[in-house]
């Protein structure tokens, strides 16, 4: 599963089977399936094997046992059988029943979701009969998976163009521009005006900034109000202002006002221009490289580790396709019930936090559950199938690997690893943290058995533009400083 499929991730009881001289000799278990993913299982544990159990404990107990009277381990037999006899019961009862219950699993290859209730209220005995119990669990499915190995991807290509490098290089030079004031003229795209801003509702203004430098362009901070807002500054000079009337949406801060239409004015009060650096061998110095040959080379090394990433997201994603295309097996439903809920809890937390009123939240309940339930099926049943090949391929996570992502995680989050473990362990996610690296590694297990072909670079240019894109994104940039490139 994926920080927040992982958080879901359900806990398979796969201990290994009991020992041979551990076999409980005569157990009795009836075990039928009662629904998808269900099992229900009667066990009974005959009076022969309780009696075994406790002369084997009183075995062990009688050569140290201490009964007033007597001296240590020299009370007769009988009479520690009668002193001890309910205690000895009673314990022997609470081990036979998770000796029979392991017992039962192995032999019946059952695989529970949780731990059975196996609570004194379950468990009945009888001083002739022995001792039984019933219960209702859910268990992972069975399916059948056809052979994995040798999934045919296609990896995106990881070549890096001079282009791409020269892109990234304006990007960093754009970023590192210097605003100079514009005594005369008009606007133009990418200036960065200051301006005054009134938001009226009727006769009334309900909010006013003055002073604020606002960059022409579409990522700006009118583009809640209207995206196309600051289009209508171009071309205009020091003391020009430009107004338009808008529908105040859902999240405007004024809860009162959503919803209704206000005018926005703008005032230009000054122009501000963004001035380019030369991207020479001095620029690059800036940046604290020793040349601009030495920045390029940077460049580019980080774009192919954002195409490599890319690329490793690529054919991760069409593992899971090609897993999922192979099976088709049911749910277990009450686990299912209980993830879904969880994810839609979490759908309309991120909304609140967006700013979305209560009303808004009820009113988009019904899409969200059925994007929450979509989601969570499709996690759950990808678990499942990661989990079986895991097994099948004994991958597994050490400790070492654990702790390594412990400490990675930590050092993003300037934490101390130790508190870091410790808050993973308290709020039980050290084991779902450990599923997903086994998961991680399945899928990696997976790549490398893979019959890859690499995508053509013309074909993906011209269909893929958008995952060009988004592929410079996913590159780092160079560092501004000398702290940031350590």
């Amino acid at each position: 599963m994926t920080e927040e499929q992982t958080n879901d991730a359900p806990e398979t009881d796969v201990e290994a089977a009991p020992e041979e001289e551990q076999k409980i000799e005569g157990l009795e278990a009836e075990v039928t399936e009662t629904g998808p993913c269900k099992v229900a299982a009667k066990v009974t544990v005959p009076k022969a094997a309780i009696d075994a159990e406790c002369a084997k404990t009183f075995d062990e107990l009688t050569p140290n046992a201490q009964i007033p009277g007597f001296r240590k381990g020299h009370a007769p037999r009988k009479l520690v059988e009668r002193h001890y006899a309910d205690t000895v019961l009673e314990d022997v009862k609470r081990q036979l029943i998770g000796r029979s219950w392991e017992q039962v699993r192995t032999e019946n290859a059952l695989r529970p979701l949780g731990d059975p209730d196996l609570s004194d209220d379950k468990i009945e005995y009888d001083e002739e009969k022995g001792l039984s119990y019933s219960l209702e669990l859910e268990v992972s499915p069975t399916f059948e998976l056809k052979s994995y190995e040798g999934l045919e991807l296609t990896k995106p290509p990881g070549e890096v163009d001079a282009s791409e490098v020269d892109e990234m290089l304006e990007r960093l030079a754009k970023r590192n521009a210097v605003l100079e004031p514009v005594e005369k003229g008009k606007t133009k795209q990418d200036d960065v005006p200051v301006v005054d801003c009134d938001i009226k509702v009727g006769d009334e203004i309900v909010h006013s900034v003055s002073d604020q430098e606002l960059p022409l362009a579409p990522d700006n901070w009118l583009r809640g109000l209207d995206a196309e807002l600051w289009k209508d500054l171009l071309g205009k000079k020091a003391g020009e202002s430009a107004a338009k009337t808008v529908t105040l949406p859902d999240t405007y801060q004024k809860e009162a006002h959503r919803g209704k239409d206000a005018e926005v004015t703008v005032t230009i009060k000054d122009i501000k221009r963004p001035k380019m650096p030369e991207i020479n061998d001095d620029f690059a110095k800036d940046m604290l490289y020793e040349d601009l040959d030495a920045l390029k080379t940077d460049v580019r090394e980080r774009i192919a580790s954002g195409k490599e990433q890319e690329a490793r997201r690529a054919l991760s994603q069409q593992v899971e396709e090609k897993l999922l295309a192979m099976v088709d097996f049911e749910l277990p439903e009450d686990l299912m019930k209980r993830m879904t809920e969880r994810n839609l809890a979490r759908e309309k937390m991120n909304l609140g936090y967006r700013g979305a009123s209560p009303d808004d939240i009820e009113k988009a309940v019904e899409q969200l559950a059925e994007g929450a339930q979509a989601r969570t099926e499709r996690d759950m049943r990808m678990y499942f199938v990661l989990q079986r090949i895991a097994e099948d391929e004994d991958i597994s996570v050490s400790e070492t690997e654990l702790e390594r992502r412990i400490q990675l995680m930590a050092q993003l989050r300037g934490l101390r690893p130790g508190k870091l473990r410790e808050d993973l362990r308290r709020e039980g996610r050290l084991e779902i943290l450990r599923s997903e690296i086994c998961d991680e590694k399945t899928i990696d297990f997976l790549i490398g058995k893979a019959k890859i072909t690499e995508e053509d670079e013309k074909k993906k240019k011209k269909s893929g533009a958008k995952k060009t894109r988004d592929a410079k994104k996913a590159a780092p940039e160079p560092p501004e400083d000398a702290d940031k490139q350590k």
